[in-house]
């Protein structure tokens, strides 16, 4: 009758100490931007994606897919996916319409989070409209949300996509 969840290992355990105001991840990007975040900051961010994706109907047991580049979201998603309990469904970023469509349609995922695109070896490479190919043949799927990483046009399906920035920091920062 045990329950655990890893996030309050990786995360909620130093919430209210001083390793709070520590850095927790740092990204440096292809042309050398960095960005960081403290203890304290990803728990907030990563409540608030789980909060989001509660919003959403998604919970225990419910399969998220994750095709998205490496970038600081990429923490946020994953975690939150195992804050509410949910099954985390990696996809390489490099994978194409099949592929994804295979993992997401096996796991019979719910959500997917993905990105408009990623810079690989200075050209853009557009993600989005691999996700969007791919979600329109798995019936399972309800939601897509979508990072704006690489600034890359996006056109998102109407009530199934969400921008990140639109639908994340808007939730509350509690658990």
């Amino acid at each position: 009758d045990g329950a655990m969840n890893i996030v309050h290992n990786c995360l909620d355990k130093y919430i209210g100490t001083p390793t709070e105001s520590r850095t927790a991840v740092i990204w440096e990007g292809e042309y050398g931007e960095t960005r960081a975040l403290t203890y304290g900051e990803l728990y907030r961010q990563v409540n608030q994606a789980a909060n989001a994706l509660r919003g959403l109907g998604l919970g225990k047991g419910d399969a998220v897919g994750v095709y998205m580049p490496m970038c600081p979201e990429i923490v946020v998603a994953v975690l939150a996916i195992a804050k509410i309990g949910g099954i985390f469904l990696p996809l390489f970023s490099g994978y194409g319409v099949d592929a994804v469509v295979t993992r997401l349609a096996g796991g019979q995922a719910k959500a997917l989070f993905t990105a408009d695109g990623l810079s690989r070896r200075g050209k853009p490479v557009a993600m989005n409209p691999i996700a969007d190919q791919a979600a329109a043949q798995v019936p399972s799927l309800a939601h897509v949300i979508v990072v704006n990483h690489a600034g890359l046009d996006a056109p998102l399906t109407t009530g199934r996509d969400h921008w990140w920035y639109e639908l994340i920091p808007q939730q509350p920062e509690a658990a």
